[in-house]
């Protein structure tokens, strides 16, 4: 067993703490009460460490847990980053806990079409409270096992042959580990069942004929024998009605909770199902490798401050005088834009309103009438003769306006062909007689024309008006 390192062995609230003293001897010691949750292991690894006396820098953990489930998953064939995001999404899927599981994995032997890997699982919170009790105590969690992986370490000492399927069975105190493993050390499948109440129950039995159903299903072959590991375990099977031609055997193996812990403070690539994945930077010799590097790079970034600093500033005027380039074009281009609206705006009046001096604007100037012309005015008379200077225009109609909207009507009517497309030069009008006091299409309820007489086409009501003029 290493020094500077912690095992501990967490089996459904006992707990027991192994370490190497200065003479190599291990010592082992009881949590005197029951551990239930992260805050009390945070405070049982505190007094172990105070009292080992020891540097521990590391701890190993073997946790049988209420909550740790195992689960046989098929996938495609794949490795690597590929094969977790894979196994992510599958278990995120399948919700084993009402929270977000923590698992590790170890590869079986494949299917016809798929890969097939047994998942060990716990809840997110289980692996915060451990991880967390082991950063209040600085101590760098290598390894967090199932305890029950640690039966595959006896599949050799059973003396089965390399394609003979073997159980072996485990009392963990509270709960019993099972392992279906060949004599060649391949484990087939393994899963943690919490002890019966009572022994007239028979839950324990029905578990073991499940697990066996199960394991022979999936990976054929039947199981030959099973193993009790240790003379409690042999004690808890006896005389139970197990399959027809199973008897149960025993393995002398300690598997009392200081021995777990101790097998497991020796760390482990022997065992397998490590929830702990390591990475580079976690493996020993990291630490000081990193901090070298980051001398090495603190040296070289001193070295080259000052160029960085001039090339910054210099690349900080070239973007200022960039930027004054950028916004002067952008200037440039905004100006052609802005004409060639307006150049294309002119031809398309051109386009639409077509020569003046063509007969064409006849057509035109009534188009333009019928979409200016307010719906509460009504022409009724229209004379556009070309005269040496452009057209001569005379304008008759009635509106169904009175008072002060029939003024303010024909005055913006009147506006709007002197301001328009065709700019109306107005020589007389209803309007300017209004402004010069002339009564001429304003006082009288019928509408006048141009000489003053009444127009024969109104109705009651309505008020009459007229306009004169040129269109240069």
């Amino acid at each position: 067993m290493k020094r500077g390192t912690l095992g501990i062995s967490w089996l459904n609230e006992t707990l027991t703490a192994a370490w190497a003293g200065r003479d190599g001897a291990v010592q082992t010691w009881h949590a005197p009460a029951a551990v239930k949750d992260g805050a009390m292991l945070s405070g049982v690894m505190r007094d172990v460490c105070r009292r080992s006396g020891e540097d521990l820098r590391r701890v190993v953990v073997l946790m049988d847990h209420r909550n740790l489930l195992f689960h046989v998953q098929e996938t495609p064939p794949a490795k690597g980053r590929l094969l977790d995001q894979m196994l992510d999404r599958l278990i995120g899927e399948n919700r084993f806990f009402d929270e977000p599981s923590v698992w590790a994995k170890l590869e079986l032997p494949p299917g016809a079409r798929h890969h097939r890997w047994l998942l060990a699982l716990t809840p997110q919170s289980i692996w915060n409270d451990i991880k967390s009790a082991c950063d209040d105590n600085e101590l760098d969690l290598v390894g967090l096992y199932p305890a029950t992986a640690l039966l595959a370490r006896h599949l050799g000492k059973v003396r089965a042959e390399p394609g003979e399927a073997v159980l072996l069975i485990a009392d963990f105190g509270g709960s019993h580990g099972l392992l279906v493993g060949r004599g060649d050390g391949q484990i087939l499948f393994a899963r943690s069942i919490a002890a019966s109440r009572s022994e007239t129950e028979g839950r324990l039995d029905q578990e073991i004929n499940r697990t066996l159903h199960f394991a022979e299903q999936r990976f054929g072959g039947k199981v030959s024998r099973i193993v009790a590991m240790g003379e409690r375990c042999e004690s808890a099977l006896s005389g139970r009605p197990l399959r027809e031609g199973l008897n149960v055997e025993t393995l002398v193996a300690d598997l009392e909770d200081p021995a777990l812990a101790a097998a497991g403070s020796e760390g482990g690539s022997s065992i397998r199902l490590n929830f702990v994945r390591r990475s580079l930077w976690q493996s020993p010799w990291a630490r000081p490798l990193l901090a070298a590097g980051m001398a090495a790079l603190l040296l070289v970034s001193m070295s080259t401050a000052a160029w960085v600093l001039d090339e910054a500033r210099t690349r900080s005027s070239e973007q200022e005088r960039w930027k004054r380039e950028v916004r002067a074009a952008a200037r440039i281009r905004e100006t052609r834009l802005s004409r060639r609206r307006e150049w294309e705006s002119l031809r398309a009046l051109v386009l639409a309103v077509g020569d003046p001096d063509q007969p064409a604007v006849i057509s035109s100037f009534c188009r333009y009438l019928q979409t200016t012309t307010p719906a509460a005015m009504r022409l009724t008379g229209l004379d556009l003769a070309m005269a040496t200077n452009g057209w001569t225009l005379r304008l008759e109609g009635i509106s169904r306006e009175q008072g002060g909207r029939f003024v303010t009507g024909i005055e913006e009517w009147e506006a709007g062909l002197t301001g328009g497309v065709f700019r109306v030069r107005v020589v007389d009008s209803t309007q300017r007689r209004t402004v010069a006091g002339s009564s001429v299409g304003l006082g009288s309820t019928l509408p006048m024309n141009v000489e003053g007489k009444a127009a024969s086409n109104t109705e009651a009501g309505e008020k009459g008006f007229f306009l004169s003029g040129t269109i240069p």
